[in-house]
């Protein structure tokens, strides 16, 4: 019986990625989407901070799918549904994770103060990069002094450290997708494997578990954000 070997090359996968995805590498980044879609579970419960699950959890659900598509085409070499699958999924699936910034920024910005709710949530990120750096330089100066405050300063520059490294993770991210989509769909860069690894599957796992090891659940406690209500409340009723 005479069977025909198809060239690598020219299977389906070889065309749609220029390359044959790695077994190994996909396996890796499930595990660790996986993981992270876990933990974040488990702190979202124990919190009662349930909004990290349609945010935090649900980008790891979609990259642990969207790498199981790259999967897939390393497995099926002749099959389109894994190309297909991989390409929306690991472009959308941090877009629920980024709705984690705005939420903290909110939080921030009720702990600060009804003023910076007039500026821009974007705007509050890139200009205050700066002025992260000086606090961080300040707080160590101010870690020994009898400060009321200071509990609620060190909660505030955690958060904004934790939304620095997001920030940062997300936008290196969508500057690799802008050039590789600029190229077209025949570019240099979609068809060079390392290249999305590094800049697409490392930058999210780097955002996914940012908010893992700063959790809201340890820096922004409820009684902050309850204190935070009360005095607004008895502000409200003095006016």
């Amino acid at each position: 019986m005479n069977s025909t070997i198809i060239p690598v090359d020219h299977t389906r996968v070889y065309h749609n990625y220029g390359y044959i995805p790695t077994k190994s590498t996909c396996y890796i980044f499930l595990v660790l989407f996986g993981l992270s879609a876990v933990i974040h579970s488990v702190q979202a419960i124990r919190s009662t901070k349930y909004w990290l699950i349609p945010t935090a959890t649900l980008c790891c659900a979609l990259e642990v799918a969207g790498w199981g598509g790259r999967l897939s085409s390393a497995l099926d070499l002749m099959s389109n549904n894994g190309f297909k699958v991989q390409i929306v999924l690991t472009i959308t699936a941090p877009t629920p994770l980024l709705a984690i910034n705005f939420i903290i920024v909110g939080h921030i910005i009720s702990l600060l103060g009804p003023q910076y709710s007039r500026i821009n949530n974007i705007v509050f990120l890139t200009s205050d990069i700066v002025a992260l750096i000086i606090q961080y330089a300040g707080g160590g100066l101010a870690a020994t002094a009898d400060d009321p405050t200071l509990g609620g300063h060190i909660i505030l520059l955690v958060l904004c450290i934790g939304l620095v490294f997001n920030t940062f993770f997300l936008y290196v991210r969508a500057i690799y997708r802008l050039l590789e989509l600029g190229q077209g769909w025949r570019g240099a860069i979609l068809h060079t494997q390392w290249i999305f690894n590094i800049f697409d599957g490392t930058m999210i796992v780097l955002a996914t578990y940012t908010w893992n090891f700063i959790h809201p659940m340890f820096w922004l406690p409820e009684t902050a954000i309850n204190r935070s209500d009360s005095e607004k409340d008895e502000e409200d009723a003095q006016g």
